[in-house]
């Protein structure tokens, strides 16, 4: 019997929580040696770290279309226009091809090829919707009716879209983001893309944030709430931003202004930022809207404590209900700022939530995860036939 032809469909393909998850899983279904995948990407593919990662898994990246930058010229502007029409055309019926060609379909980007995949007919579908329940029902609008599974990242989502759309109910699934759980722990000890002068930084007492540097990412209730602390306490213990964004400018800014610049440091974007995770007080996530954040599940498996945003859609499902981590209110400030305070004054501890994280982390390990992932394609298949 032949290996079965997945198709991943992309949005676009850049260094994020989603792609890591991709990364993850394609890795997992590799493993078995029972599947054949390939991608399509709506954007050409330009970050080498995937374009090595697919070539070194043998993943095949399906060739099409892609439409030409604005340009300053409007006759330049013009011939982009009417390409785009040509482009639109051709990538159809590429995308028809390659589909008719594979034997399961994945829209794993909350339906970024809807529009497309609902022209296929007679192949199993999926989407896997990776964001919160506002964006996925507002802002993508994703229409879960024209495919064969709904892939939720967590039993809330799931509840959410179950509640939304109650006659499609018996279509969803929730599997977690899968975690290679000793990987991680190993990573800890590799510090390749750490300088001289990170590596006095990682010695000392800090609180972390690794995120995206936008706005959505509610950063400065972090700032806020650490210059409250900084004004409140003789603490020594500073607060590092790793990650990259268009609203670093902006952050920076805010940060000279409160005078903290020595104390609050931006590290930039990092692909194994495990070792600072590790060594940090806390790690701290703030934003408003998530859908399932990795760091959330990787500070439980390093054993850090991890300060969330008690924000919709997954956070609190992913922290036990403050079994395995610290809540606080988006937005709060005030409220941030007492957690900072107890974790440098060691009221809370590590300890207080090490117990519950062994029991609780393994049903975030990939050989879980991997292991439902096949039986929702072998339910698929065996209803094909």
């Amino acid at each position: 019997m032949g290996k079965i032809k997945l198709l991943f469909c992309h949005d676009r393909i850049i260094m994020g929580g989603v792609e890591k998850a991709f990364q993850e899983i394609v890795n997992g279904l590799l493993k078995t040696n029972r599947y054949d995948i390939s991608v399509w990407c709506k954007t050409k593919i330009t970050d080498q770290y995937f374009l090595d990662f697919f070539e070194e898994k043998n993943v095949k990246i399906y060739d099409h279309l892609y439409d030409e930058p604005k340009s300053e010229s409007c006759i330049k502007n013009i011939q982009r226009f009417l390409c785009c029409f040509r482009n639109r055309y051709v990538n159809n019926k590429l995308f028809l091809k390659h589909a008719k060609n594979s034997d399961i379909i994945i829209d794993f980007k909350n339906g970024c090829m809807q529009n497309r995949i609902k022209e296929i007919k007679n192949k199993p579908k999926i989407v896997w919707l990776h964001c919160s329940f506002k964006v996925i029902t507002q802002d993508i609008k994703t229409n879960c009716s024209i495919y064969n599974k709904v892939i939720c990242i967590s039993n809330q989502l799931r509840l959410n879209m179950e509640q939304h759309i109650p006659h499609l109910k018996e279509k969803f699934e929730t599997i977690y983001i899968p975690h290679d759980i000793e990987k991680i722990k190993n990573l800890t000890s590799k510090k390749d893309d750490i300088s001289k002068s990170e590596s006095q930084l990682i010695n000392s007492n800090y609180f972390l944030v690794v995120s995206r540097l936008s706005k959505d990412k509610d950063l400065d209730t972090v700032i806020l709430a650490y210059k409250l602390f900084i004004n409140e306490t003789s603490s020594e213990t500073k607060l590092y931003f790793i990650g990259d964004g268009n609203d670093r400018p902006r952050l920076e800014k805010l940060v000279q202004n409160f005078g903290l610049s020595k104390i609050i440091f931006f590290l930039g974007q990092k692909n194994n930022p495990h070792a600072f995770v590790k060594n940090s007080k806390a790690s701290i996530l703030s934003s408003k809207e998530e859908g399932a954040p990795l760091v959330i599940v990787e500070g439980m498996i390093l054993k850090t404590i991890v300060v969330s945003s008690d924000c919709p859609t997954a956070p609190r499902e992913l922290l036990n209900n403050g079994k395995c981590g610290v809540l606080f209110k988006p937005g709060n400030a005030e409220e941030l700022k007492n957690i900072m305070i107890k974790i440098d004054n060691n009221k809370i501890t590590k300890e207080h939530f090490s117990k519950n994280i062994d029991k609780w982390i393994c049903k975030f390990d990939t050989s879980i995860i991997i292991k439902q992932i096949e039986d929702i394609f072998s339910n698929l298949q065996s209803v094909k036939r």
